[in-house]
């Protein structure tokens, strides 16, 4: 049954331009925290992709106004008749959007997403997909979406990063709203499509007295952000050219992008690289911005290179450069976060959004600046109206990926040399030959001299108390190191996931000035809570090491970054976990000798009086020349009891054997592991590289 006509249809349009969506209130009982994002990540991008400064745009609103306008006046001059609204389709009228309330209580972040959800990006989504790229489609069906695309939204309740916008179909094959697409859009969406998993990124925040302050203060130009800390060693070459994606070549509502760098009044200024710079930066207070490390800072107890000459009569004393002891802005954190996100999505459109209150901003590559939009008060919008303003938005969104799009070129097949990697069969492995008593021979004693080779680097590098780390993968290019200074540690049982895992280089400074190099993998936390499961952690490595129980990574330490709360904990890499070497497989048998290599190394943890509680295929690994480890030690529990210790004995080798259940549907003998839908989180970064002195 036909519910409107084509001229009908208009007019709901129209209607819902000037709509804005109901006022929205916390609920009493709510304290939601207000959750700050670290700089950390961002202060080792490429300067070239980094933040220069930030520009308001007041005429942003009127542009995105504009830009529908555009839209539908080439509706009109093509003669498109758009299709009735049938019942069923997802359109919503008028005066289904002005009635619209959002009854659940809000009570963080995240439920402030699923209002926008369900109050504006709903409809908005429908009319801008259907205006913009099917106008000719048989039915009003969106090709865009706005909902959540990774899980964790509720983790944060003062900031949820987990909702965004991106393409509904996938499979435009036998599809009548794919096919109402035009050939060369059709084509460009396909590439969208697999260059951009999401179109752009919101800023989700809770609604609170000092969010609405955030806002408000977000696209003013009396807000300044304060210079950064001293770059401290030589810029390294940039090796990321590919990844300075371009701008689009116009702004979706008819000028250039060369328009933006026009200039705006008031702008909000960010250092620029060392490279820019013209002058020196002002000398502080030599008190505010140094700290003195008493201890061993390199075995001869200097800050010593290759040409250096080491010597023990070096004080052991360094005065570390430092930034200022006033912490960064509440703004500035923001600013830098959304910005760095940003760039490792490729993104152009940021929304901050706190449900009350928003700001629009636009990401300029060329220039690095971020153009912000004037305040938007979502309960009452005018000129245009917030439901004209976010189908406008849309549409810009899409624009401006299409237009990224086709300048971009087909991307190459990444391929790889014959060096085992991730992906390789197990077959490939050295330890996949046959079985033979000469074999599992040859593996103990390469078990020998790989502990040997750890036990000299761990006699070197485990002295040192000073870490520098830089970053060399994607988008991360440091222009200086992070300090990091070895800490002490602090037991607790919280239960918590750590945070995220990378592999790198570390190098250090031997005797007689030799600099030394391995293979390590860096865990790194920020919350207090996660930070307390990492020292945990290392707890239990310095434990087993004690008691010389091997088949485990061994800890380099434990370090603090010198000028933020990041925690590193450094152990050797370990190799390939099985979930990998056996991809798409729940069920897969471990072949000798690796089986009774993983087995051995689990009796000698128990031995030690350790129990693992989270054997999974993600935490058993093994390297290039075939040895096991057991990794992840931070739910481990010391003092477990015989049972304990037999029954999660008894779970690895059905494990190993090939007999997998699922979480949660473990027979009751069996030590039922962590739910992966808990596991830590990922990021390989295998250009990383660390130095201690």
């Amino acid at each position: 049954m036909q519910r409107f006509s084509h001229e009908q249809i208009l007019d709901e349009i129209r209607s819902i331009f000037d709509w804005n969506p109901p006022l929205i209130s916390p609920d009493p009982s709510s304290s939601p925290k207000r959750f700050v994002p670290s700089c950390f990540y961002y202060n080792h991008l490429d300067h070239k992709l980094s933040l220069r400064k930030t520009t308001p745009i007041p005429a942003l609103t009127h542009h995105l106004s504009t830009t529908v306008d555009r839209v539908l006046e080439d509706i009109r001059e093509h003669e498109i008749i758009l299709s009735p609204v049938l019942v069923g389709d997802l359109f919503l009228s008028a005066n289904d959007c002005k009635t619209g309330t959002y009854h659940d209580p809000v009570i963080d972040a995240y439920s402030v997403s699923k209002a926008y959800r369900n109050l504006t990006s709903y409809p908005c989504g429908v009319i801008a997909s259907m205006l913009f790229l099917s106008p000719k489609s048989p039915t009003w069906q969106p090709l865009i979406k706005w909902n959540e695309t990774e899980p964790g939204g509720k983790v944060n309740p003062g900031l949820n990063e987990t909702h965004t916008l991106y393409m509904v179909r996938y499979d435009i094959e036998d599809d009548h709203v794919w096919s109402s697409v035009e050939d060369t859009t059709l084509a460009t969406l396909q590439r969208a499509i697999r260059q951009y998993p999401v179109f752009a990124l919101w800023e989700v925040l809770s609604i609170t007295p000092g969010n609405e302050v955030l806002l408000k203060v977000l696209g003013e130009s009396a807000v300044t952000v304060p210079q950064e800390g001293n770059v401290v060693t030589d810029y390294i070459p940039s090796t990321i050219d590919l990844l300075q994606r371009p701008d689009g070549m116009a702004l979706p509502w008819g000028t250039p992008m060369s328009s933006l760098s026009e200039g705006f009044p008031g702008s909000i200024i960010l250092d620029p690289p060392k490279s820019e710079r013209t002058s020196p930066p002002p000398r502080r207070n030599s008190r505010s911005q140094t700290k003195v490390v008493e201890g061993v800072i390199g075995r001869s107890g200097t800050w010593a290179t290759q040409s250096d000459h080491c010597s023990e009569e070096y004080p052991r004393t360094v005065t570390l450069p430092r930034r200022a002891e006033s912490r960064e802005s509440l703004l500035e954190v923001m600013l830098k976060h959304a910005w760095l996100r940003a760039v490792y999505r490729d993104s152009t459109f940021i929304i901050f959004h706190c449900g009350t209150l928003e700001r629009i901003a636009l990401r300029h590559r060329g220039t690095q600046t971020l153009y912000i939009s004037d305040l938007i008060d979502v309960a009452h919008c005018k000129n245009p109206g917030y439901g004209k303003l976010h189908i406008g938005l849309y549409m810009a969104i899409m624009y401006d990926v299409l237009d990224r799009t086709q300048q971009r070129p087909e991307e190459e097949p990444i391929t790889l040399n014959r060096k085992r990697r991730r992906g390789d069969s197990p077959s490939d492995l050295k330890s996949k030959r046959p079985r033979t008593m000469g074999l599992v021979e040859k593996l103990e004693v390469d078990e020998l001299e790989h502990e040997k080779t750890c036990s000299y680097f761990e006699s070197g590098a485990t002295h040192c108390n000073l870490l520098l780390l830089r970053m060399q993968y994607g988008v991360y290019n440091s222009p200086s190191p992070s300090y990091f200074l070895r800490s002490g540690r602090l037991q607790s049982d919280n239960t918590v996931p750590l945070g995220l895992v990378h592999e790198a280089t570390l190098k250090y400074l031997a005797d007689g000035g030799k600099v030394c190099s391995m293979s390590v993998v860096v865990k790194f936390s920020l919350e207090p809570d996660r930070q307390k499961r990492l020292r945990h952690e290392y707890t239990i490595y310095e434990h087993l090491a004690s008691s010389h129980v091997k088949g485990v990574p061994h800890v380099i330490g434990l370090f603090e970054d010198h000028n933020s709360d990041m925690l590193a904990l450094v152990m050797t890499h370990a190799g390939t976990c099985l979930s990998s070497l056996y991809p798409g497989k729940m069920q897969f048998v471990v072949e000798e000798p690796q089986r009774s290599a993983f087995l051995r190394a689990m009796s000698n943890v128990h031995t030690a009086g350790i129990r693992h509680r989270d054997i999974r295929p993600e935490n058993l690994t093994v390297d290039d020349e075939g040895t096991v480890f057991i990794i992840d030690f931070d739910m481990a529990e010391m003092s477990p009891t015989e049972g304990a210790r037999s029954r999660e004995l008894n779970h690895m080798t059905e494990r190993l054997n090939g007999n997998y259940y699922p979480p949660n549907e473990f027979p009751i003998e069996h030590t039922n592991p962590r739910s992966t839908s808990t596991s830590r989180s990922t990021t390989s970064s295998s250009g990383s590289s660390i130095e201690q002195k």
